[in-house]
């Protein structure tokens, strides 16, 4: 929240966040982190999120919806998205358990190829 306040305040927030990256996080996905009006607008946008009320959003929709989850995601929780699956009237969920939800960023992404599927068998 404090990185929405001004673009000095993004700049103090990531003068404090180490240079080195853990993991196979896809490239660019620390771009946010490294220019103070992109995680400004970054911060703005999480802000937002925060006060969304994704329950009532989730029963309003009235399309065909895929709810995508993994089981071996450490940022998302399962249990969260069985929750909004059950609350979006036409809603599927699929598992995929060989990625987290960078899956759809990474080559050979078995997320991408699950959405294929879907889309062809839809046709």
């Amino acid at each position: 929240p404090i990185a929405a306040n001004s673009e000095a305040d993004a700049q103090f927030i990531i003068d404090k966040i180490p240079t080195t990256r853990e993991g196979d996080i896809p490239d660019g996905m620390d771009t946010p982190f490294s220019k103070a009006h992109i995680l400004k607008r970054y911060a703005e946008n999480y802000l937002e999120y925060r006060s969304t009320n994704f329950e009532q959003l989730a029963q309003s929709l009235q399309q065909k919806t895929y709810v995508l989850t993994s089981k071996i995601d450490r940022q998302s929780n399962v249990n969260s998205s069985l929750h909004i699956h059950n609350l979006i009237p036409q809603s599927e969920i699929l598992f995929d358990n060989d990625n987290d939800h960078f899956g759809l960023l990474r080559e050979g992404s078995t997320t991408i190829e699950k959405i294929l599927a879907l889309l062809n068998s839809a046709v």
